[in-house]
């Protein structure tokens, strides 16, 4: 699992629709639908619902998107922090 992967999934969630988010991006929908399919193969679980042509969490997505934002939080945290202390 990496970051990048978590920014992907964290946008797929907010916009609720894979090519959306994909195109957004600019990445292909193929592997955007990949990078969930791994996180859904690593926990062993799906993340999402299909509901007509959108996609939405599920109890298990929502869980996974709510520590994914604050490890996106975290990461953005030490990026700023680092930056500060670089400039001194």
């Amino acid at each position: 699992m990496d970051i990048r992967g978590l920014r992907y999934f964290c946008l797929t969630a907010e916009l609720e629709h894979v090519s959306n988010a994909a195109e957004k991006l600019g990445i292909a929908q193929p592997y955007l639908t990949k990078i969930i399919g791994q996180r859904e193969n690593e926990f062993g679980t799906e993340l999402f619902d299909k509901v007509g042509r959108k996609i939405k969490l599920n109890n298990h997505g929502e869980v996974f998107y709510q520590n994914a934002k604050r490890i996106l939080a975290d990461v953005d945290n030490l990026y700023t922090e680092m930056d500060y202390v670089l400039q001194k």
